[in-house]
C-alpha cells in the first residue's frame, strides 16, 4: 500500500558548488511532493519508514529522507521488494547504484564523482545550467529499459496509479439555438502519460 502512496517520489541527485571550500559536493535524496491539504499521507509514510522529515513551504508539502543510512538500508530495501510498476523505476534502479557509491565514498574520487555526476543527468530534470557549465562534457548515464511485467495489475496498484495522474472533470455545455438552447453536462475521466508507459 505504501509503495502506491509513493507515484508522486522522486529520486534526487543533489549537486553543488560550496563556495567556502570551492568543492563540488553531491547528495542523494528521496522525496515526496504534495499539496499541503494532503500532508495527512505524508505523516502516513513518514510513520511507516520510521524516518525522514516534513517540510510544508507555502502551499506545498515535502517529505524527504536524506540519510544513506536510512537511503541504504529503508527506502532501497523496500522498492526493491516492493517495486514500483512505471518508468519510474529505471530512475529508482540508477538512483540506487548512485547512493551505493556516496555509502562506499566512491563521490569522493574523481571518477567516481563523475559517475555520479553522470546519474545526476539521466534522472530528474536533467542537468542544470551551473552544472553544465562546470562539466560541458558531462554524459548522462543511460536508463535502463523499462517493460511493464506480464502481471495482473492489481486494483489497489490500479487506484494509486490514477491517484496521482488521472483527472475527473465537469463541463458545463450550452448547445440548441435561440429559443430551444438548453444546457448539457459533461463528464469526463482522463489521464496522461509518457508515451513510454503506453503498455500500462
Amino acid at each position: 500500500m505504501i509503495t502506491l502512496l509513493c507515484f508522486a517520489a522522486s529520486f534526487i541527485i543533489i549537486p553543488s558548488f560550496r563556495k567556502s571550500s570551492k568543492k563540488w559536493e553531491i547528495k542523494a535524496t528521496f522525496e515526496i511532493l504534495v499539496d499541503s491539504k494532503y500532508s495527512e499521507i505524508l505523516e502516513r509514510i513518514q510513520f511507516f519508514f520510521g524516518t525522514g522529515k516534513i517540510y510544508k513551504i507555502g502551499i506545498k508539502a515535502y517529505y524527504r529522507v536524506t540519510k544513506i543510512s536510512d537511503l541504504t538500508n529503508i527506502i532501497i530495501p523496500h522498492f526493491k521488494s516492493f517495486p514500483l510498476l512505471s518508468t519510474k523505476i529505471s530512475s529508482f534502479i540508477l538512483w540506487s547504484k548512485a547512493v551505493e557509491l556516496l555509502k562506499e565514498g566512491a563521490h569522493k574520487t574523481p571518477n567516481g564523482f563523475m559517475e555520479i555526476l553522470g546519474i545526476y543527468a539521466a534522472i530528474g530534470r536533467g542537468i542544470s545550467d551551473k552544472v553544465k557549465s562546470h562539466f560541458p562534457n558531462l554524459l548522462p548515464s543511460i536508463l535502463p529499459e523499462y517493460k511493464i511485467k506480464d502481471v495482473e495489475i492489481e486494483p489497489w496498484w490500479l487506484s494509486g496509479y490514477l491517484t496521482i495522474y488521472c483527472h475527473f472533470q465537469l463541463a458545463v455545455l450550452v448547445e440548441g439555438w435561440k429559443l430551444e438552447m438548453y444546457y448539457k453536462l459533461r463528464h469526463t475521466f482522463s489521464f496522461s502519460r509518457d508515451i513510454s508507459e503506453l503498455n500500462i
